[in-house]
């Protein structure tokens, strides 16, 4: 087997469910590890190294378990898995499979959360502090967040920003591992470090976005602010266009040519959108409501069309989605 990345960097090595319990509430926050393997017995390597202002670390365990928290550090934390072995998350009733080149868990600051994973599991693994979080959203939006940054749980690695993270995460630990400067250059690291961070908060949900949509559309006209509220207001509800354009106070033609001019979309396709990120909530929970019902809530009326634009945007049927949650 292949020597686990950054091994220039050791952080732990242990075979004591006692001291991993320890080490990870000094590094983190007091969990709880249950050994679910009576064929393997538990062991945990773990290397750890900070570029910028962002931590990576490489973990192997030996030995399935499972680790519970009651309480979350003020952290970030994604996991990028090196081999098949698989793994899962779950918080705030939400379950999530932490699979190679399929999908992670993004967690956030949230409360009680679990994760268990199969014997001689390897991955890489980054952790963002929540104060270096906060000061990237005031440096891209000039803003703050009201409350705690929340990111949707479930991160595709097989597309988008999580395929886009992967591949940085990995070329970071390589360089690393090269002896380049991204350690021994604080402004090299850093450069590095912020293009993760803002990678992830303009690519990834969560519940800040209203500040990079302000800034994003802040010299767009009245009247699309206004329509987009609306819609995000009666998502679920039938919505005709001739309704729209009168919230909006202007023509239906007027208001289609302003969407596709300063959201890129037609403001059916918009509302389209925010009806599939409802869904995609809905169905991540745990004992989620049938598909059709879930459909029928978020404003869908034809079940055939719902899952094709599901699958589109999330890359799995609702029916899986909703599979992880029970």
């Amino acid at each position: 087997m292949r020597r686990l990345p950054l091994a220039g960097h050791p952080s732990i090595s242990t075979s004591s469910l006692d001291e991993a319990q320890s080490v990870f509430a000094q590094l983190a926050t007091p969990i709880r590890i249950e050994s679910l393997d009576r064929r393997n017995s538990f062991r945990w390597l773990g290397h750890r190294v900070r570029v910028g202002s962002v931590v990576l670390a490489a973990q192997e365990y030996g030995g399935a378990f499972r680790a519970t928290s009651e309480d979350t550090a003020a952290s970030f934390t994604a996991s990028f898995p090196l081999t098949d072995v698989a793994g899962e998350a779950r918080a705030g009733g939400v379950a999530v499979d932490i699979a190679r080149g399929r999908s992670t868990f993004l967690g956030s600051p949230s409360g009680p959360r679990a994760f268990s994973f199969g014997n001689a599991y390897r991955g890489l693994q980054f952790i963002i502090d929540e104060r270096e979080m906060i000061a990237m959203v005031l440096a891209l939006t000039g803003g703050t967040p009201k409350g705690r940054i929340q990111f949707e749980p479930r991160m595709a690695l097989d597309s988008g920003v999580g395929a886009s993270l992967d591949r940085l995460v990995r070329f970071i630990v390589a360089e690393v591992d090269e002896g380049g400067p991204l350690v021994e250059s604080p402004l090299v690291g850093t450069r590095f470090a912020d293009t993760l961070v803002a990678n992830l908060l303009v690519g990834h949900p969560h519940n800040a976005r209203q500040l990079f949509d302000a800034k994003a559309h802040a010299g767009e006209p009245r009247h699309v602010r206004v329509a987009t509220e609306f819609l995000d207001a009666n998502a679920g509800k039938p919505i005709r266009m001739a309704d729209l354009a009168r919230a909006a106070g202007v023509s239906i033609r007027s208001l289609q040519a302003a969407f596709s001019k300063h959201r890129g979309s037609t403001p059916m396709e918009f509302l389209r959108e925010r009806r599939l990120e409802r869904a995609h909530q809905l169905l991540s929970i745990d004992e989620p409501k049938a598909v059709n019902e879930v459909a029928l809530e978020c404003g869908f009326t034809h079940l055939g069309r719902f899952s094709a634009w599901y699958y589109a945007r999330f890359g799995e049927h609702p029916s899986a989605t909703r599979a992880r949650g029970r």
